[in-house]
C-alpha cells in the first residue's frame, strides 16, 4: 500500500531526471521550480505523469533570444522588435503572451537560407508546397519556419500556424494569426511610407 501511495511520486522523479537530461526550449514549472526541457525529446507519458502532479510545460524565451542571436545577428532587432510588438497586442486583444512571443521569436528561423536550402526543409520535413513556394521564393521562410518551429523548438500547432501565415495571411485567420502577422508587419525597426497610420 505506501508502495502504491510512493508510486506517483518516483514516476515524477524519473521522468524529471529525463527531461533535465534532455534539455532546452522549453521550461517545465512548479511553484517556483523552473526546469528546462527541449519538448519533442521528452516522452509524452512523462510529460503527462508530471502535468497530473502540477508541472505546466512552458516556452523557456530567454534560450529563444539566444538562439535569435546566435543564428540571425543580422535580424536580431527585427524579431525582438515584433517579439514587444506581439506582446502588446496579445495583451490588448486578450490571447496568451508567452505564445504571442514565442511565435514572434521564431518567425523568421529560418528566413537567412538560400532557397536551395528551404528546398531541403521540405524534404526534410516532408513539406506540402504548392507553385508559389518557387514563384514566390521570398515567402519560402513561413513554409519552413512553421516545421522548424514545429519539429527543433517544440512549437504547437496553434504557433506554427501563426508562423506559417505571417506572410501571407489567409482566410479566417486566429487571433494569434493576426497578432504575429501586424506585429511583424509594424514592429519598431520598421520604416516606411504609410506605416505610421498603420500603427
Amino acid at each position: 500500500r505506501s508502495m502504491r501511495r510512493a508510486l506517483p511520486h518516483v514516476l515524477a522523479q524519473i521522468s524529471m531526471l529525463w527531461i533535465q537530461i534532455r534539455c532546452p526550449f522549453h521550461r517545465l514549472r512548479y511553484g517556483k521550480v523552473s526546469i528546462t526541457v527541449r519538448k519533442n525529446g521528452c516522452p509524452q507519458a512523462f510529460l503527462r505523469i508530471l502535468r497530473k502532479r502540477g508541472y505546466i510545460l512552458k516556452p523557456d524565451l530567454d534560450n529563444l533570444r539566444h538562439v535569435v542571436e546566435e543564428k540571425l545577428p543580422g535580424r536580431a532587432a527585427h524579431i525582438f522588435g515584433c517579439e514587444k510588438t506581439a506582446a502588446k497586442l496579445a495583451r490588448c486583444w486578450n490571447v496568451d503572451e508567452e505564445k504571442a512571443r514565442f511565435a514572434a521569436l521564431l518567425h523568421d528561423i529560418t528566413k537567412q537560407y538560400s532557397h536551395i536550402e528551404q528546398l531541403k526543409f521540405v524534404q526534410k520535413y516532408d513539406i506540402l508546397v504548392d507553385k508559389d513556394f518557387d514563384r514566390f521564393p521570398a515567402l519560402a521562410h513561413a513554409v519552413t519556419g512553421a516545421a522548424v518551429a514545429r519539429a527543433e523548438y517544440g512549437a504547437d500547432e496553434e504557433v506554427a500556424s501563426a508562423i506559417r501565415y505571417h506572410t501571407t495571411g489567409r482566410p479566417g485567420m486566429t487571433k494569434l494569426e493576426k497578432i504575429l502577422y501586424l506585429a511583424d508587419y509594424i514592429e519598431p525597426t520598421r520604416e516606411f511610407k504609410g506605416l505610421d497610420e498603420v500603427r
